[in-house]
């Protein structure tokens, strides 16, 4: 449509509205979508949600001469519907290769014979040529996959293309376990924006990938267990929660990612021999990071020694100790798999 110079709009629940930009789409939610819209494609499941989804209610309210185009599933446009406002002239046509009954018959075979409607059958992928085709491409993209090649194909995650580089696969779990962390060791706000800064040649070009990877993250911590690297950042937007990326302002002489929050600081990660690690705490550098592998034990407290914070950890197996100084708060952070008896002691599982 954008090459014939066409003004393309759109909604999906998968996609953001910068993700949307990026290939010339003005993001709209449906509702501002019918009334403008001079043709309506649909690229969706034939699930409950979208099952009849333009309808009686949707031709109401589109223009007139509105053309509709449906070559993903039969029935998320009602047909009924669909015929009796062509003959009402409520709708300027349609194109149609699937229909509700395959092949058609009854209300599908009036809208076939229609003057106003382009129809052709849903073949497409079931000549002996197409099921080759596509038999091949699979096993390609197999191969590809195995050997770090970018994925291709993913229509409402372009980020994930990169999931396949072996180059990312560590940061992108460093990612995940540094939203997770941040989230149980600061002060939860309902609305909050996270920034995900990002320092070096190799990974700078994955800054989406990695956003996304720490949407997951810090929606684990938030105890949302049905997001996924598709939804994560969806789901955390509707709930007033925003990740946003940047490179990172101090050049360091190393790869490192930080994820800063308005009031908690700057949590950064490293990775130490191709495993995640916690190298500062709330902007606190540590002096040895800790690699974020079983478990990660930690506390806050306020005007109190290390020696009372470690009376509290004896007896709790740990592999290593850090505490970590900002004015008069003092943290200590260990890793370790043991849930410690202490109340005031947490423990974080990865």
């Amino acid at each position: 449509m954008q090459s014939y110079g066409m003004k393309t709009i759109g909604f999906d629940v998968f996609v953001s509205p910068e993700e949307a930009a990026t290939f010339g789409v003005e993001y709209m939610q449906l509702n501002d979508i019918w009334p403008i819209a001079d043709f309506v494609t649909v690229h969706v499941p034939l699930i409950k949600p979208t099952k009849g989804m333009i309808n009686k209610g949707v031709f109401e309210i589109c223009k007139p001469t509105m053309k509709v185009i449906n070559v993903a599933r039969g029935g998320i446009i009602d047909e009924k519907d669909l015929l009796e406002a062509l003959n009402a002239e409520k709708c300027g046509g349609a194109a149609l290769d699937v229909f509700e009954s395959e092949p058609p018959k009854d209300v599908s075979m009036e809208l076939v014979q229609h003057p106003k409607t382009l129809c052709t059958p849903h073949l497409g992928a079931s000549t002996t040529e197409a099921q080759l085709r596509v038999a091949r491409e699979i096993a390609e993209q197999f191969v590809d996959a195995d050997h770090g090649k970018p994925m291709v194909g993913l229509v409402n995650a372009p980020a994930l293309a990169e999931m396949g580089n072996p180059t990312f696969a560590p940061w992108v779990e460093l990612a995940k376990k540094l939203g997770t962390f941040v989230i149980a060791s600061s002060d939860v706000v309902e609305k909050e924006t996270y920034t995900l800064s990002v320092c070096g040649d190799d990974i700078n070009k994955a800054g989406k990938l990695l956003a996304t990877a720490a949407a997951l993250g810090i929606s684990v911590g938030k105890g949302l267990p049905q997001c996924n690297m598709i939804s994560a950042q969806s789901v955390l937007k509707e709930g007033g929660t925003e990740i946003v990326s940047c490179p990172m302002e101090e050049k360091l002489n190393y790869q490192a990612l930080s994820i800063s929050t308005k009031n908690n600081g700057i949590y950064t990660g490293i990775l130490v021999r191709g495993k995640p690690a916690l190298s500062s705490f709330q902007g606190v550098e540590l002096a040895n990071p800790v690699v974020l592998n079983k478990g990660l034990v930690y506390t806050t407290f306020l005007n109190t020694t290390e020696g009372d914070l470690l009376k509290q950890v004896a007896g709790v197996k740990l592999e290593s100790i850090l505490f970590a100084h900002r004015g008069n708060q003092v943290a200590l952070i260990a890793s370790g798999s043991e849930k410690p008896t202490s109340d005031s002691l947490k423990l974080l599982k990865f």
